[in-house]
């Protein structure tokens, strides 16, 4: 735009008329109006720039103001705006709008993350090599990843997005002011498998069972484990995600556990050679005297 009001400039000094500075930058008819507007503001200002703006000046978002804000943000991120804004006296509009739209940043909030140690590190990393090495035996797709969820009846709740619209606390009903919990809501509790080959289905644990080793194998491993192998893994072996722990008697790893770990072996009476896994056998006597009746397995450090 600047260029063509420089050019209609330059040929009105040169003596030119409307209709041939027209015809010689070769615009449409559309753009008379153009080279009028450009004609009369030389004549008024003696240039062919925009002229002053009218309004109010600006007055908060100046760039003293600017270059203040961005200093003590380089210092300190974590400064807050509002108090910025009490300590520039000016409001706290004003230094957002320089904080987002002149500087592009935008206020993330912190996260909570767990504490890891160089000894944790360590531990992770061995861990996870020997799990990279223990997966290199077998394929991923003869791998069953397993788990449970306890759902709760019981009303989402944010506490920090969830608002009620109201001119007082005392006008607001009582269902939408507050939000009831209960010491033990009913709940339902839900198992499912996934791997490459497909899914399983949904197995939804009876209200009031109290689940156990022998509860776990009665509900879940006998008649939805079982029969994977035929179904979902065309009569192959195929190994659980997760692993079986039980007590030891020797001194043993931090949590005082040995991982139980199957050889691979043939099936035996209908169960498949698989590491069968649940947490709630870590404790369980009788279901290991039948595990180990049925299943040859070995203990490992693992």
């Amino acid at each position: 735009m600047e260029k063509n009001r420089v050019a209609i400039v330059k040929l009105y000094l040169k003596g030119k008329s409307q209709c041939e500075i027209l015809k010689i930058l070769n615009f449409p008819m559309s753009r008379r109006k153009l080279i009028y507007r450009t004609i009369k503001r030389y004549k008024d200002t003696g240039s062919s720039s925009d002229r002053q703006r009218s309004g109010r000046p600006t007055s908060a978002t100046t760039t003293q103001k600017r270059k203040v804000i961005r200093s003590r943000i380089q210092r300190n991120p974590q400064r807050s705006m509002r108090k910025m804004a009490l300590e520039l006296k000016i409001s706290r509009e004003s230094v957002r709008t320089i904080v987002k739209s002149d500087m592009g940043l935008f206020p993330y909030k912190k996260r909570k993350v767990h504490f890891i140690s160089p000894q944790i590190k360590e531990k992770r990393l061995a861990r996870s090599k020997a799990l990279l090495a223990r997966l290199a035996s077998f394929g991923l797709d003869e791998i069953l990843f397993s788990d449970e969820k306890l759902f709760t009846v019981e009303q989402a709740y944010n506490r920090q997005n969830d608002r009620v619209l109201s001119s007082s606390p005392s006008s607001i009903p009582e269902e939408y002011r507050c939000v009831q919990r209960v010491q033990h809501p009913q709940s339902v509790m839900v198992w499912a498998g996934v791997s490459a080959k497909g899914r399983t289905p949904l197995v939804f644990i009876p209200p009031g069972v109290k689940i156990n080793a022998v509860k776990y194998q009665e509900l879940v491993l006998d008649p939805i484990v079982r029969g994977l192998g035929k179904t979902m893994f065309n009569n192959r072996p195929f190994r659980s995600s997760k692993t079986v722990r039980q007590p030891t008697q020797r001194k043993s790893t931090n949590s005082g556990y040995e991982t139980i770990s199957q050889t691979s072996s043939p099936r035996r009476n209908g169960l498949l050679p698989a590491q069968i896994s649940t947490r709630w056998t870590s404790r369980c006597g009788r279901y290991w005297r039948q595990m180990r009746a049925l299943l040859p397995i070995r203990v490992s450090s693992f």
